[in-house]
């Protein structure tokens, strides 16, 4: 269990990357959040979006098992 861990990233002009992992209970957490942007609006939208992909993940984790 401690060993697992998904990253994912946005290819198109690579904005952001999501290291994913689970903690000691199983439940899946954020290890690592990097955002690349040189305006501060843009950096906030692609926050956001990152945060919007991982609770979907969370999401299709859930449904799936």
């Amino acid at each position: 269990m401690w060993g697992r861990k998904t990253t994912i990233e946005v290819k198109q002009d690579v904005k952001y990357s999501i290291t994913v992992g689970h903690d000691r209970y199983g439940n899946l957490i954020i290890k690592d959040l990097k955002i690349r942007s040189d305006d501060l609006d843009e950096m906030y939208d692609k926050l956001i979006e990152a945060l919007s992909n991982f609770e979907s993940l969370k999401v299709d984790m859930v449904v799936k098992a």
